[in-house]
């Protein structure tokens, strides 16, 4: 499942733990708000960690817990930053997905341990 904010650049659901939210609660929420489908199981694959090098966030680290999971596809609503989800097969998945240049390499070992092909 592939959510976008204009049709056009395809990502996965995410985003930051909100105060006192561990990175399952956050995986949960941001699920249900970005693409209205439910976590019924979830499997972290592994951590990703940078620093913004650039803009209003220089220096700040950033943590990113990757998960596999699987939902229950709820009617689509949007009613946040994201205004398109796109349900497509597993094979396909990792070539729609729009990567930030130089974190190709983090998507694709993700990919990788959740069982999912990458070419």
């Amino acid at each position: 499942m592939l959510v976008s904010p204009d049709g056009s650049r395809w990502t996965l659901p995410g985003g930051r733990a909100e105060p006192g939210e561990t990175a399952h609660d956050a995986l949960v929420r941001e699920v249900a708000e970005e693409a209205c489908a439910t976590v019924t199981r979830a499997r972290l694959l592994g951590y990703a960690r940078g620093t913004s090098v650039a803009g209003p966030e220089l220096g700040l680290v950033l943590v990113r817990a990757m998960w596999l999971a699987e939902v229950v596809v709820e009617p689509w609503s949007p009613r946040f930053e994201m205004t398109h989800r796109e349900l497509v097969p597993a094979a396909e998945a990792f070539g729609r997905v729009e990567v930030e240049a130089g974190q190709e390499h983090i998507y694709r070992r993700h990919f990788l341990e959740a069982g999912l092909p990458v070419d």
